[in-house]
């Protein structure tokens, strides 16, 4: 049982480093452009393009067409993302006699998916922050809120000021922004993954329509549409998320009841954070967001 708990070990280690280099590895063996990685110079380096793509808009229509140009993006990252549940799966398999918790199958299932949807719900979230840090000029921070409220006014002329401000409500819909285009690829693999886990967890009818939803919503940005608004409501947002997505591991309906038996100061350590993270992201920033930034 020694031996068999270390090969499971290692075969997760080795999905795991598979997932992480597999984008060195897909253009190494020529599955993908050489170009590809490169959000610069390769594939979401610009917009989808409607002139360039008459076959793909005349057989897919508008919806589905600059959906299908990157289909096999799409569908690369639903297998690593699959290939990140697998391979946590196997990791926990190769250490489950160290917690009694890990020696049911099922509670290290459950706890793998939790550990997907952190590490990609994090991802996002970074990726968010990552991309308002680029968009904002550092030598013209608001020197208070009032005058941060003054410069979302979209009707201001200091507006022009803060870089992640579009000067015009066309702009701010159609702006195309490459590091989002990519995130929103990988956020509809991420919601068609969770659309799987749903049914196959029985997670219930809400989650898989909330999921099919942000599939939709993911796939119209790709066209593109609302890139600027996206890297808030995609990614910055998603930093709250993640520690709900954490939080969810003690759930005794969605995830695994021992955890909060065995661990409840870390469950309330988390739920503090998560209702933390909630207010600020959510209840503050968001609608202060939505409403400066239409």
């Amino acid at each position: 049982m020694a031996v068999l708990s270390i090969l499971s070990g290692l075969l997760g280690v080795g999905i795991l480093g598979l997932t992480i280099y597999s984008e060195d590895l897909v253009v190494q063996y020529e599955i993908f452009p050489r170009e590809f990685a490169d959000t610069n110079r390769g594939v979401f380096s610009e917009a989808y393009a409607k002139a360039t793509h008459p076959r793909l808009r005349d057989e897919y229509g508008f919806y589905l067409a600059p959906i299908v140009s990157i289909s096999w993006y799409i569908a690369y990252e639903v297998i690593r993302i699959s290939l990140v549940h697998l391979g946590t799966f196997f990791l926990l398999s190769g250490l489950r006699f160290m917690n009694r918790i890990l020696q049911e199958p099922s509670s290290r299932s459950i706890l793998a998916r939790g550990v997907m949807n952190v590490c990609f719900l994090g991802s996002f979230g970074y990726h968010g922050i990552c991309m308002w840090k680029d968009m904002i000029q550092t030598d013209r921070i608001p020197a208070s809120i009032q005058e941060l409220a003054q410069d979302l006014d979209s009707n201001n002329s200091n507006a022009s000021n803060l870089l992640y401000i579009p000067p015009t409500p066309h702009d701010r819909l159609y702006q195309y922004i490459p590091n989002f285009q990519r995130l929103s690829a990988v956020m509809a693999a991420f919601q068609i993954k969770n659309i799987i886990d749903t049914i196959y967890y029985k997670d219930g009818f809400i989650f898989f329509i909330h999921h099919l939803i942000v599939v939709f919503v993911a796939a119209w940005a790709l066209h593109p549409f609302a890139h600027f608004h996206g890297t808030f409501f995609f990614g910055v947002s998603e930093t709250s998320t993640t520690l709900l997505a954490l939080l969810a591991n003690f759930s005794a309906k969605y995830g695994v009841p021992a955890l909060e038996y065995e661990y409840p100061i870390s469950r309330k350590f988390f739920g503090f954070l998560f209702a933390l993270s909630f207010i600020i992201v959510r209840s503050i920033l968001w609608p202060f967001f939505y409403l400066f930034l239409h």
